[in-house]
């Protein structure tokens, strides 16, 4: 898992060719594996890898490792709600981000988790 997980943060390329391979590929790709895969401990491993990217020093980075969590969590839908607690102290660090990108995107992943979840964080 971690090799995949691991291409969120890949910018060969730029930042420009990441935002497209993540979208294109890598979130689909993580998000599918995680269905795939239906073990809690490995769903378990495989979230913090992704949340471990939302505290990576590029801004870029940080955000498509918040894609990447949201993806997972639309994918498994009311599954992940077991994951919610190791995610919430993530979640609480990019709403105080220094980049204002990381907050807004941070406050509709928040309301789209609500969403997934049907409770509010």
């Amino acid at each position: 898992m971690q090799p995949v997980v691991d291409q969120l943060e890949n910018t060969v390329g730029g930042i420009s060719s990441l935002k497209l391979r993540a979208t294109s590929t890598i979130i689909p790709c993580i998000s599918q594996f995680a269905v795939a895969i239906a073990d809690d401990s490995l769903w378990k491993l495989l979230n913090y890898q992704v949340l471990l990217k939302t505290r990576h020093n590029e801004a870029d980075i940080r955000l498509t490792g918040l894609e990447c969590l949201v993806s997972m969590a639309s994918q498994l839908g009311s599954s992940w709600l077991p994951l919610l607690a190791e995610s919430v102290p993530f979640l609480a660090e990019l709403l105080e981000d220094g980049d204002p990108r990381i907050e807004g995107a941070t406050k509709n992943a928040v309301r789209t988790l609500e969403q997934i979840l049907g409770e509010p964080l």
